[in-house]
């Protein structure tokens, strides 16, 4: 919320509309926000300055901001909407962070621990954890998706999509960069499935389905084309 452009967030209870926490004022306009599974403590995006700022919720101060490394090249995004993504792990041990690029944060000290090479295009990349908080899930632009192995060699692991739908020879190493077929858009939502074994992301006309045991896009739902 926004008043004489001072900046709060609040924890609002979704029956009664009451608003147990209130913490503030941000230093700029939040863009995306997270609250940890203990509800002990609140990570919120800055959508003017592409960073990160870290709230102890109880007694609502500020815990440390989490500033990344520029990133290789200019900031693609849209200079009129940064967007983000911010997300706890489930267990509560790293913060990801997605703006002009994806970070791993260590939740415990603000520690920069890696980052996902990439760059986003017009908006941020859209993230998701793995149940066990193993794995990050990266939405692309191009319509793929790709997982960061953060428990282990932080190397990035791209899903295939051939056979369902057709790929450009263009590539970026041995990852290709765009999907052909046009109604595959941008990544806007990601999430996994309960046991881990599909991630699910989402454009605005369809939903594709992956299968991570394969490494490979099983299903794509289309829906409409906006009127």
């Amino acid at each position: 919320s926004g008043v004489d452009a001072r900046w709060t967030m609040r924890l609002i209870e979704i029956e009664t509309g009451r608003i147990n926490r209130e913490w503030g004022p941000l230093s700029t306009e939040p863009a995306c926000a997270s609250l940890d599974r203990s509800a002990t403590r609140v990570a919120v995006g800055l959508r003017a300055k592409d960073a990160f700022e870290v709230w102890d919720a109880l007694p609502g101060s500020r815990v440390w901001t989490l500033m990344h490394p520029a990133p290789p090249g200019p900031d693609l995004r849209a200079t009129q909407f940064l967007s983000c993504w911010v997300a706890f792990s489930p267990g509560g041990n790293f913060i990801a962070t997605s703006g002009a690029q994806v970070h791993i944060w260590r939740a415990g000290d603000g520690q920069h621990l890696t980052a996902d090479p990439d760059q986003a295009t017009a908006i941020s990349q859209s993230i998701a954890w793995s149940p066990d908080g193993r794995t990050l899930g990266i939405g692309r632009a191009t319509g793929l998706v790709e997982l960061l192995d953060v428990a282990g060699t932080a190397s990035v692991i791209p899903l295939q999509a051939r056979g369902v739908i057709g790929l450009l020879s263009a590539q970026s190493g041995n990852r290709p960069l765009s999907p052909l077929a046009s109604r595959i858009n941008p990544v806007l939502a990601l999430a996994f499935s309960a046991d881990g074994s599909r991630i699910v992301s989402g454009t605005g006309t369809n939903v594709c389905v992956w299968d991570l045991e394969a490494r490979r896009l099983s299903t794509v739902i289309f829906g409409h084309d906006a009127p």
